[in-house]
């Protein structure tokens, strides 16, 4: 798949899933019984996830447009002994988050969360997508 392609089909995929996450940080309180003050333990969790999602989609199309790789390979997102040990981290950092994702997402289809199902299907899908991105990056020498 051409990058920028993926780059910019990226977009409307993690909105959708931010929306859903904070469907999914509304429902908690109400199936916990917690008071609305709960949420202030949640809504800055939020906040940091959808900052962070900012700031890295940032930094990968900054990345993407000096690469000299224009394409996307999805074979790239298994582990393999030839990656540079940055991305050897990377994949390592984003398998733990699907583990983290595959974990709360039980968790949603045990409550009947449904928004909290669709968070982590799309957040497992943003994952591989920026563990694909960072380990077919190629920078060109300046």
């Amino acid at each position: 798949m051409n990058r920028k392609i993926a780059w910019i089909l990226m977009i409307p995929i993690c909105i959708i899933a931010l929306y859903f996450l904070l469907e999914s940080v509304m429902y908690v309180p109400e199936i916990t019984g917690m008071e609305g003050t709960g949420l202030v333990l949640f809504i800055p969790i939020f906040a940091i996830i959808c900052i962070g999602n900012i700031v890295v989609h940032i930094i990968a199309g900054l990345l993407g447009a000096f690469s000299k790789n224009n394409e996307l390979s999805y074979k790239d997102v298994f582990y393999k002994k030839s990656d540079k040990i940055a991305v050897k981290i990377i994949k390592i950092v984003g398998y733990l988050f699907m583990l983290f994702y595959i974990f709360d997402m039980s968790i949603g289809i045990v409550n009947s969360n449904y928004y909290s199902i669709v968070w982590n299907a799309l957040a497992m899908i943003v994952t591989v997508f920026y563990v694909i991105w960072f380990s077919t990056i190629k920078l060109k020498s300046f």
